[in-house]
């Protein structure tokens, strides 16, 4: 396959493709499945990762509000296990820069593929997950995860609360909320499980089908054969899978060609653009299905924000 990345297809030419494709084979369905798919929204054409915004984000907090919370969590869990003479190197309560939508809607503009392929700078992958949990992961020796998540009942003497240092946290960050301990958490949850239903009824969606025929012409203009974009970025060339039992070389010349053509594609085409149009269209038929438990939900992030500000005014942050 060549490396080359121009695609012989003209921008007017996809576009016409995909609008084409999309409307001919939407209206069948609707007509046959009796209006199952939302109806379609204009499609916009995102050009930075601040235009990646998605209706459910309405019910989240923001990048910087989440690592508010981050913050006050991380300094009540310190000073609870210092109360056990245990230290954890936890995280710094940076806001996550990463774009939480950005690999959910399959965006590769903070990956810099031209110069590392899919897998993107070092680190940028465990950010990549930060942004969608809000959470950065951190070392916990088994000496420690007794106290922390509440395991033991007593440590060198001393009663551990009921689920440790981290239900300590939690209950201090929820106070005051609607709802509080085990329905709390799977309230949360469910924020995640929505935009997971959303997904999985877009993946359906004929519209995003369109847009994957429309991308795979792109691609075989500059000689690459994939049907969509994840067959390229899970070519197992370079993406690993359960079974590999090394890993794979990155960022090889061969893989940096393909996702660089790979980008230019997705934005020739307006692939997010397409695809962030449709995954509103099913997220907003959620958000109407389920408006109580989603207010709820807004609630829940607001107070615990509220707490964690409280929280952070008169507590100084640890010095690891």
């Amino acid at each position: 396959m060549k490396s080359k990345v121009a695609c012989k297809v003209t921008l007017s030419t996809m576009v016409l493709l995909a609008v084409t494709a999309c409307g001919t084979t939407y209206a069948h369905t609707a007509r046959q499945e009796e209006a199952a798919w939302p109806s379609p929204h204009p499609t916009p054409t995102p050009t930075s990762a601040a235009d990646l915004v998605l209706p459910l984000d309405a019910y989240d907090l923001s990048a910087s509000e989440r690592a508010e919370v981050q913050r006050a969590k991380m300094k009540i869990i310190d000073a609870c296990m210092r109360a056990f003479n245990l230290r954890l190197k936890l995280p710094d309560g940076r806001p996550i820069a990463y774009p939480k939508n950005a690999g959910y809607l399959g965006w590769l503009g903070e990956d810099q593929v031209a110069k590392y392929g899919y897998v993107g700078p070092p680190g940028q992958r465990e950010e990549a997950v930060a942004a969608v949990t809000g959470l950065r992961g951190f070392a916990l020796p088994d000496s420690h995860a007794g106290v922390l998540m509440g395991e033991i009942s007593s440590f060198n003497g001393e009663a551990v609360p009921a689920g440790g240092c981290n239900s300590v946290a939690e209950s201090q960050l929820s106070r005051g909320a609607s709802v509080t301990g085990a329905v709390r958490q799977y309230e949360e949850r469910q924020l995640h499980m929505f935009s997971d239903d959303a997904a999985q009824t877009a993946f359906e969606d004929p519209r995003l089908g369109a847009a994957d025929r429309a991308w795979s012409t792109c691609m075989k203009g500059s000689e690459y054969h994939y049907s969509n974009p994840g067959e390229a970025e899970g070519d197992p060339r370079w993406a690993s899978n359960a079974i590999d039992e090394t890993p794979k070389s990155r960022g090889t010349e061969v893989e940096i060609a393909t996702a660089t053509a790979d980008e230019a594609c997705r934005r020739q085409t307006n692939y997010n653009g397409v695809r962030l149009a449709i995954y509103a269209d099913h997220q907003l038929a959620i958000i109407k299905k389920n408006k109580a438990v989603l207010l709820r939900i807004k609630e829940i992030h607001r107070t615990r924000l509220e707490n964690s500000r409280r929280i952070n005014s008169v507590m100084a942050t640890p010095s690891w």
